[in-house]
């Protein structure tokens, strides 16, 4: 999106902020030392969470905003908006973002927005009434047996501190779930599809699993859904239930 932006809107310059910058163009977000060390006890305290939910499922993500990573929004001082892409797992403390002046723009690209923090429900319909009950994902946990709601709740209020928030989803399912859940009481939401390079070997092309690019361009699916899935990262389980519900 911000290559599309900066190639095809004059005058208008889109800057990519990263977690870590890898072989990406753009920059990495800035955090002082300090900030280091303690992004750096977050990390082994998140690792520690799951000592505290043996019945946890292995097979689906989960994210804990509490423990996310700070960030210094001196680097976004001159923008007009800040678009949040993508601030799953520990991208971002969720606290800080009401320290960003300027408006946000969030693009949900799963449920963890509007959830205690799992990134696929799964048919679970907790979210509606802020994640309280048992959670399918998390399992009965050791202490703290509210931890989903307590989650969901800190959640909600640092989205609520945000003065200007709107949300972008890339397909209207998403849009109704979003709506669905009262973790965005009042805020505006719209449907936005992906932006794609305008290619006939790249437009609808179809992968489960870890197919090549090449193996991708041969595929011409019948049907008219078309899935491109990632799933280094993700669960597969997330994936099987989307081509199950539609019947693929």
């Amino acid at each position: 999106m911000s290559d599309a932006l900066n190639r095809h809107i004059p005058g208008l310059k889109s800057t990519l902020l990263l977690r870590r910058r890898k072989e990406i163009d753009g920059l990495e977000i800035h955090r002082t030392p300090a900030r280091r060390a303690t992004d750096a006890l977050r990390r082994h305290l998140a690792h520690g969470f799951d000592i505290l939910l043996p019945e946890r499922r292995k097979d689906l993500p989960f994210s804990l905003n509490v423990l996310g990573m700070g960030f210094d929004t001196a680097q976004m001082e001159k923008a007009d908006v800040v678009h949040l892409h993508w601030i799953g797992g520990r991208t971002v403390d969720f606290s800080q973002l009401c320290h960003i002046r300027r408006p946000l723009v969030y693009t949900l690209h799963d449920m963890f927005a509007c959830t205690a923090g799992c990134h696929c429900t799964m048919d679970c319909g907790l979210f509606q009434d802020e994640c309280r009950g048992n959670c399918p994902q998390l399992g009965a946990p050791r202490l703290f047996r509210n931890i989903p709601a307590w989650l969901f709740s800190r959640k909600r209020r640092a989205f609520g501190r945000i003065p200007s928030l709107t949300l972008v989803t890339p397909s209207l399912w998403l849009k109704k779930e979003v709506e669905r859940s009262c973790m965005f009481p009042g805020r505006k939401i719209v449907q936005i599809y992906n932006p794609d390079t305008p290619n006939p070997d790249r437009s609808m092309r179809k992968t489960i699993g870890t197919q090549s690019p090449h193996s991708l361009r041969r595929v011409r699916p019948s049907n008219p859904l078309f899935i491109l899935a990632t799933l280094k990262n993700f669960g597969k389980t997330c994936l099987a239930k989307i081509i199950i519900d539609h019947g693929l």
